[in-house]
């Protein structure tokens, strides 16, 4: 290779290494620009995103709400009709005891005649 061609690359690199320089001098500015932009808007977005972040998490405790408030209900009835079975269960005792009643003083009467009779 003569000086020439050596002088032509070295030329050519250094005038590389020199578009490489200014590109990433440019992109680095760039870069802190997009930086500083971001940084002053940020609030304003992260007041937006907040927001948002309030909404859904209100519309969870809602959603949470009305399950409990549907299991709630369901309770609520069947402890209503377990009461009503209670109930019923409750009168058919009460009748039992009045059936039970009226045998005894049957048999409490038919005992007295016999014994009367004697």
């Amino acid at each position: 290779m003569d000086n020439q061609t050596v002088i032509a690359l070295t030329v050519d690199n250094l005038y590389i290494g020199l578009n490489l320089r200014i590109s990433f001098r440019f992109y680095r500015k760039s870069v802190q620009f997009v930086c500083r932009l971001f940084a002053g808007v940020q609030p304003r977005g992260q007041q937006a995103v907040d927001a948002i972040n309030s909404y859904l998490s209100l519309v969870n405790m809602l959603n949470t709400s009305m399950y409990m408030a549907l299991a709630a209900s369901r309770t609520i009835h069947e402890t209503m009709a377990f009461l009503s079975s209670v109930d019923d269960l409750d009168a058919a005792v009460n009748e039992s005891v009045a059936a039970s009643t009226a045998l005894q003083q049957a048999a409490d009467r038919l005992n007295s005649r016999l014994a009367a009779s004697g």
